[in-house]
This record gives C-alpha cells, sequence and structure tokens, in this order.
C-alpha cells in the first residue's frame, strides 16, 4: 500500500493544478465585486464624516453670528447700530465681511457702503425673526457669491434689523469641501436642495442641475443619476454604483443633517482600478508560488517513494526479525472469534499439549486451561477471567486483559502469563482477540525469591524499629532536607493522645525549624544551651555530612504541665534512594529516673570523695603532729641518758635520770601506740581505755619529758598546780597526755 500511495498523490495534484487555475479566475472576477463594494461603503462612510463635518462648520458660523449680534443687542444704548460699532466689529470678526440691514431694508457695510435689499430672502427671513444661511449669487458690496449667515438684532425685545456674516463662497467651500482617496482628489460638491452646484471641490462652475451635468459629461450613467435624485427629492443618503464606462466608481448624495443643503461625492474609478490590480497581482503571484510549489512537491514525492520502496523492504526485513523474536518469546497464539464461539491457533504456533486441538469450540479451550491449574481457587479464577461475558464487558474500556497461572504439566508445576487482546470490535462489543500465553517460571520464582527477601527485610525493620523505639512515649518523621514535617505529632499522656504540634501552636504540615523553634517554650533555663546547640535542621545536616547518622540530645523540659522530665531525643538519620532526601526518625524517650540515679550516685561519690580526703587531711595533720610528740619524749631519753652517763659516779643522780628515761618511754611507747592505732581511726574502731590516773603525775611526767627541750634553749619551766578538788580520776592517760 505505502508504496502506490506516491502515484495516488501525483494524480491529486494533476487534477487539482486546472482546478487552481480556474478557481483563480472566479477569485479575481469575484475580488473586482468585491472591492467596488468595499469601495462604496468606504466612500459612503467618507461623505457621512464629510457631511458632519460640512454641517458642524455652517453650525459654528451660525452660532458665532448669533453670539455677535447678542453683544451688539445688549451694548446698544438706541435701536440704532452705528457705522462705527460695525467697524469695530468686523475688524475682530472671523468673517470676510460683516453687514447690518435696518428694518427699512437698508444694508451697511463696515466702510459705510449702502445698499437696499428688501427683496432679499436674508432680509424677509431675518426681519421676522429667523436665522439661517443663504447663498447669495450677485453681493451688491463683492464681485462674487457669498455664503451668508444671519440673524436678527433685538433692541428691547423688538427686532432693530439683520445682522450678516459672508465668507467668500468659492474659497470658503472649497476648502471645507477638499477631499482625497488613497492620495487622490476625489470630487466633492455642495448643492442647493434643486440639484444647484453652490460649491465644488474642483473649482469649476457647473450651471443647471448638477446630477444632469455630471451624467452629459459622462462622469456617471442616467440610472445612477435618475437614483441619485431621489435623495434630492425625498431627503436621506444614499451610494450607488456607476455602470462599466463611467469615469468614477460611485457617487454620494447627502443631506446635511442641520442645514438645507446636499452633499454630492464621487469616488474615482482610477483607486478602484489600482486596488483591483494590484488585488489581482497578489493572487497571480500567489498561484505562480502554488505552481512552484506543486512542481517541489512532484520532484519531493518522486524522491520520496525511491525512498520508501527501500525503506519499506528494510522495515519488512526488521518486522521479519520482530515477528521471530515474538514468536521466540510467545510460543503460542490463540485466535478467538466470540461471534462463532471457536479458536485457532495461528499458523506457525500449536498447543503446547496433545490434549488439544489447533481449533475448536471456545468453551473446549477454556475448560482444558482450566484443568491444568493447580489449585481449586485459580481454575474458579481463570474460569471467571476466560467467561466470554466478562471478556467483552471488560474490552470495553480496555484493549487488553492479563492474568497469571499456577499449572502443572507433564508433572511439572510452571507458571504461566496469559494476555488476552481486543483485535475487532462491533457495536462496542469485543469479537476477535488474540490469546498468549507464555511461560513464567524462572521469572516468577525469581520474583517470589525477592519477595521472600522483601519480606524477610520487613520483619527486620520493624523489628529494629521497635528495639529504637522501645520505651519512646513519642515517635515521629520529618523531611531533614525539605525542612518539612508532613504529619502531627502525637504522644500518650494520661491514657489520652495529646498533639505536640498543637501545643507548640502549629499543624501539620509545617516547618521543622519552627517546630524546633517553638519548642523551645517547654525547655528548661538549665538546658537551654545543649538543647539549641543540637536540636536544629543546620546542625543535623552537618552530622549526617560528616558521616554520623544518629545525633543525641538530653535536655530537662516541661513536656505536660506542672511536669519536669528529661527527654533523651535520638536523631536517626537516612538518605531517601528515590528523591535523595534525607529523613530523620525522632525517637523521645524519658529518662528522668535514670538521670536522678545518675545524680544520686555520683554525689555518693562526691560525698566520699571528701570523706577520704578528709580523712587524708586528718591523716596527714596526726603525723605532723605525731612527729613532733614523738621528738619531745626522745630528745628527753637522749638528755637524760646523756646526764646518767655523765654522772654515773652519781647513784642518785642516775636513778632520777633514769626514772625520768623510763618515763618518756612510756610516753614515747603511748605515742607509738597512738600511731598504730591509726588504722582503728581510718575504720572508726577507736578504743578510749578508762583507768585510774593522778593529774599530778601526768603533770609531773610531761614536764620531765619536755625538760631537756627547754634547757637546750636555755630556758626555765614551772608548772604549779593548785585548787584542784579531785586530783585522782578515770581517764584515757595516753590521749590525755595528748
Amino acid at each position: 500500500m505505502r508504496s502506490t500511495k506516491p502515484i495516488h498523490e501525483m494524480t491529486y495534484i494533476f487534477l487539482l493544478l486546472p482546478a487552481i487555475v480556474i478557481v483563480f479566475y472566479w477569485y479575481s472576477s469575484q475580488n473586482t465585486d468585491r472591492t467596488e463594494e468595499r469601495n462604496r461603503f468606504y466612500a459612503s462612510d467618507c461623505a457621512r464624516q464629510k457631511t458632519l463635518q460640512i454641517d458642524g462648520e455652517l453650525n459654528s458660523a451660525m452660532n458665532l453670528i448669533k453670539t455677535y449680534a447678542h453683544f451688539i443687542g445688549d451694548s446698544l444704548t438706541e435701536p440704532k447700530v452705528t457705522a462705527r460699532m460695525l467697524k469695530e466689529l468686523d475688524d475682530n470678526s472671523l468673517f470676510d465681511a460683516l453687514m447690518f440691514t435696518d428694518a427699512d431694508g437698508t444694508d451697511y457695510a463696515s466702510d459705510g457702503r449702502t445698499s437696499d435689499v428688501t427683496s432679499r430672502r436674508f432680509y424677509t427671513e431675518g426681519i421676522r425673526g429667523r436665522s439661517n444661511t443663504d447663498i447669495v449669487y450677485d453681493p451688491h458690496f463683492f464681485d462674487e457669491a457669498m455664503v451668508c449667515f444671519y440673524t436678527p438684532v433685538y433692541f428691547g425685545g423688538e427686532i432693530i434689523g439683520v445682522l450678516r456674516g459672508a465668507y467668500l463662497a468659492e474659497e470658503y467651500l472649497r476648502n471645507m469641501l477638499a477631499t482625497t482617496y488613497f492620495g487622490e482628489s476625489a470630487d466633492v460638491f455642495l448643492c442647493a436642495p434643486d440639484g444647484t452646484a453652490v460649491a465644488s471641490s474642483d473649482d469649476k462652475q457647473y450651471e443647471g442641475n448638477l446630477l444632469h451635468v455630471l451624467s452629459q459629461n459622462g462622469i456617471i450613467d442616467e440610472e445612477t443619476a435618475k437614483r441619485a435624485q431621489d435623495i434630492f427629492t425625498n431627503g436621506g443618503e444614499g451610494s450607488f454604483l456607476c455602470a462599466p464606462g463611467s469615469r468614477t466608481d460611485n457617487i454620494c448624495a447627502m443631506h446635511l443633517p442641520e442645514n438645507d443643503f446636499v452633499l454630492v461625492q464621487t469616488f474615482p474609478e482610477t483607486i478602484t482600478k489600482r486596488m483591483v490590480a494590484d488585488e489581482n497581482l497578489a493572487g497571480i503571484r500567489l498561484e505562480a508560488i502554488l505552481i512552484g510549489l506543486f512542481a517541489i512537491y512532484v520532484v519531493a514525492l518522486l524522491i520520496r517513494a525511491s525512498q520508501n520502496k527501500k525503506l519499506l523492504e528494510e522495515e519488512n526485513r526488521e518486522m521479519g526479525y520482530i515477528i521471530n523474536g515474538i514468536i521466540t518469546l510467545f510460543s503460542r497464539f490463540a485466535l478467538v472469534d466470540f461471534e462463532t464461539d471457536t479458536y485457532q491457533y495461528l499458523s506457525g504456533t500449536r498447543p503446547q499439549d496433545e490434549e488439544i486441538a489447533c481449533s475448536g469450540s471456545y468453551r473446549e479451550l477454556t475448560e482444558y486451561l482450566c484443568s491444568i491449574i493447580t489449585d481449586e481457587d485459580g481454575r474458579e479464577e481463570c474460569a471467571r477471567f476466560m467467561d466470554k461475558t466478562s471478556v467483552q464487558d471488560s474490552l470495553e474500556y480496555q484493549d487488553d486483559l492479563r492474568i497469571e497461572c499456577h499449572v502443572s504439566r507433564r508433572g511439572q508445576m510452571e507458571w504461566e502469563h496469559m494476555n488476552i487482546i481486543c483485535l475487532e470490535r462491533k457495536y462496542g462489543k469485543a469479537s476477535k482477540v488474540l490469546m498468549i500465553r507464555q511461560n513464567i517460571t524462572e521469572v516468577k520464582e525469581q520474583q517470589l525469591r525477592i519477595q521472600a527477601q522483601m519480606s524477610r527485610a520487613n520483619r527486620k525493620e520493624r523489628q529494629y524499629r521497635i528495639a529504637i523505639t522501645s520505651n519512646a512515649f513519642c515517635t515521629f518523621e520529618f523531611n531533614l532536607t525539605q525542612d518539612r514535617i508532613d504529619h502531627d505529632i502525637t504522644c500518650t499522656a494520661d491514657g489520652k493522645q495529646v498533639s505536640l504540634l498543637d501545643q507548640a501552636g502549629l499543624f501539620a504540615p509545617c516547618s521543622a525549624s519552627e517546630y524546633f523553634e517553638k519548642w523551645k517554650q517547654f525547655v528548661l533555663p538549665e538546658s537551654m544551651e545543649d538543647y539549641c546547640s543540637t536540636v536544629n535542621t543546620a546542625y543535623l545536616k552537618q552530622q549526617f555530612a560528616q558521616g554520623n547518622a544518629q545525633v543525641d540530645a538530653e535536655y530537662w523540659g516541661m513536656a505536660f504541665p506542672d511536669e519536669q522530665m528529661c527527654i533523651r531525643q535520638s536523631f536517626i538519620m537516612t538518605k531517601d534512594n528515590d528523591s535523595d532526601d534525607i529523613l530523620v526518625m525522632v525517637v523521645s524517650k524519658e529518662i528522668t529516673e535514670q538521670v536522678q540515679k545518675q545524680r544520686e550516685q555520683t554525689q555518693a561519690l562526691q560525698d566520699a570523695l571528701m570523706q577520704a580526703q578528709h580523712a587524708n587531711r586528718a591523716k596527714t595533720t596526726f603525723l605532723s603532729n605525731m612527729s613532733h610528740d614523738i621528738r619531745t619524749p626522745m630528745n628527753a631519753i637522749i638528755g637524760f641518758a646523756t646526764i646518767a652517763v655523765n654522772h654515773i659516779d652519781s647513784r642518785e643522780q642516775v636513778r632520777d635520770c633514769l626514772q625520768k628515761v623510763l618515763s618518756s618511754s612510756n610516753h614515747l611507747l603511748s605515742l607509738i601506740n597512738d600511731i598504730l592505732d591509726m588504722s582503728r581511726i581510718e575504720s572508726g574502731k577507736v578504743q578510749i581505755k578508762e583507768q585510774e590516773c593522778n593529774i599530778s603525775d601526768l603533770m609531773h611526767n610531761l614536764v620531765n619529758i619536755i625538760q631537756p627541750q627547754v634547757k637546750a634553749k636555755q630556758l626555765e619551766l614551772f608548772i604549779d598546780t593548785f585548787e584542784v578538788t579531785n586530783e585522782d580520776i578515770i581517764a584515757d592517760s595516753l590521749k590525755l597526755n595528748q
């Protein structure tokens, strides 16, 4: 079919070419008529505008002469217009001449000339109180026709004369009548109601009825002159096309709305001819371009026909490859005709099992395909799927149907994919369909494996989520990249669901940054610095960029009224594979009890440390003091031993020294026992040994112990005891000596 298409197209072109030429000639004739008619309307509009313009000019002049008359009437002190007054008014007037006619019919010019105008129309009507326009062809004071505008002059409520302003008719009216069309002058005439030409734009004199003159000169035809004459007779306006051979294309005749004149305007024939010629020339050019394009198109068709032939051969070759590939992928095709309720396997394909014939009734094909399905539910679903009515109803709004079946063939379990494609419809119902079956066992098994893997992954994800969110009082997610919270944030308090967004004065969706900022009102001042430095989107993005997928924040807050709690918020960040956005799951847990226990343990450790430090300082102080105390009896022992050696021959003195050495030794022994008691001090097991002792003896022993040190410094020590009520006491003599 494609190889004959260019030939058909060329045939159509050769048939259309002469038709285009004929249409062009028809277009040219229609174009002439259309142009003439369009120019007639255009000329009518222009004539109407010119009529309104001239009518407006005449009205303006009439209003001006009435103003002058009113001014003169108001300025008079007596019913007489003087030559001086008329002269002053004429010098400042816009008219070419200003004249006054008194009640007796004497006409006065501004230069003092007078004449009798009792027979003139402007006098007879003006003295009766009328204002109008008059054409005076034989004025007394001028040599050419004048256009006069007259109005009565009143004094004391009575008419005393007629004031008249006049223009030179030819110059004044010629300038108003001048009109051009597309750069060419048109003839415009101002006529009296009887058809006499008052003035013309071509500055020519026309005697008698203007339309008769134009008809006799061949400017318009007689028929057009008659139709235009009706305008003069009946009033109104009209535009008329002239017969071929006339020297003008159309003529317009219109009455001035407020003045007793008729405007006649002709449209130059040369303009119409030029416009028709220009439009025909454009048509000729268009026709030449179309013929050229047709020629180019014919050549292009020939070239394309050659190319299409090669392309068709290539497409046929490629189509053969595609068909072979489809047969490899879909090895079984069955054409089903619902009108005859039959099926037929296409040429080159046949059923995989010999149990089913290559052709037969559609019911037999349906029963066979349902019989090889393994489970009962699958057989029922396949029967509903292949039901004729169901297939036709489903294919009303779509072109194909699909189903997957688990079948058993020769003892092996397989998966098949079945397509029903609509090939033809009658009355909106599928009448012929193509049934395709494809073995998808490998693909289906791989899909099932993937589903199992995804199921395990989902189960692990749920387990991880449960592990992460356990003991959490609030969990929500937000998009860190887009800074957006899409869903409400809720938690359970006193058995009720509480909206945290509502507490912050927000509602979803909202900005995460705004939510974090609003939540500061619930953070205690002592934790504000830690909260602000951690809970913000910029810090979270920075941590994620550094490879930290989890950020923890701990702070004290007032999550609920009158209830302080310590909150640990964990921000767990992951990147979405589809959008590359950073998604954050926020898990909030209350750790008030743990923090309080930690604080108590810390306080206990600090207290123990302080006690140990205090004991250590006490031990240091004790040892320092004890070293001094030990040195004192040692010095006494050494001193008295030295004295005894030096007086070895004096028995009494040696005995006395030995007694003092013995006393100092006992004191030294008690000090050493105190040092040994340090372990008892540290363990809190210090014991007080209560025994009988004498205060005087204790004092005497102490003096003996320190006496050598006193003498070594060449000092003297005396101790007297007096007024001691009880010298014998029960005490720990060692502790007392210390």
